[in-house]
Formats: C-alpha cells, structure tokens, sequence
C-alpha cells in the first residue's frame, strides 16, 4: 500500500497488522501458495487505484485481498462460435492472473463428448 509519505509492504500478513495512518492505495498484491503464484491483473490494478483504504488514528481499517483465489469460465455463443471467458478471483472480487518465472500462465480446457476429448486449448488473456 501506498501513500504520499510512505509505503508498507505485508509480506506475510497477518489477520491484524499495524500500520501508520494515512490513507492508502493498493499498489500490488502478489499471492503464493507453495509453488503457485498469483498477482492482480492489470485491468483490476487501475480500477484498485482510485479506491483508498484510510488508517484513522482510532478504530480499524479493513483491506479486503487475496485468496482463496476462485476460477470461473462463462460461454457465451456467436453465432456458431462458442467464447470462453476465463476469470481468477480472489477476495473482494479482485481479479487475478496466475504467474510463473517465465512470465503469465495461460489456463488450459479441454472439451469431452463422453470420454472422448474433441477439443482444447489455452485461454488468452485480455
């Protein structure tokens, strides 16, 4: 999180922490869970930009991110094609997208007809 004065990174957070007062804007979430890795998309970063979590001197402040992380896929047809719309959110309804070293990790599908697979692929982002 950020402010104009400073800026407090939670590492490992707790389910409470302390923190300077000020009001604050999400920079960055990075989620991990063991070998897998999450970050928050960056369609969701510049809708997160605008919204501030205020620090008041008395009472709490509540910063809503982070998994579990739930997958989602809506179909919608056109004409005789089918869209796959691929979507990773976590808590507050933060979108995310899954990394690795190389970079982002497209998410795969396959189709079955019975146990026949008659199709698959990747999702791209965007």
């Amino acid at each position: 999180m950020t402010s104009q004065k400073r800026t407090v990174v939670l590492e490992r957070p707790a389910s409470v922490e302390r923190v300077p007062v000020g009001n604050y804007m999400i920079d960055k979430v990075r989620l991990r869970a063991g070998e897998r890795r999450a970050a928050m998309s960056r369609r969701q970063q510049a809708l997160v930009n605008s919204e501030t979590v205020k620090v008041q001197p008395v009472g709490q402040a509540t910063l809503i991110a982070g998994g579990p992380l739930t997958n989602s896929v809506s179909i919608v047809r056109r004409g005789k094609t089918l869209v796959f719309n691929y979507e990773l959110r976590g808590q507050g309804g933060m979108e995310y997208r899954l990394i690795n070293d190389r970079g982002i990790v497209q998410p795969e599908f396959a189709v079955y007809q019975g146990d026949h697979k008659v199709a698959s692929g990747k999702f791209e982002f965007g």
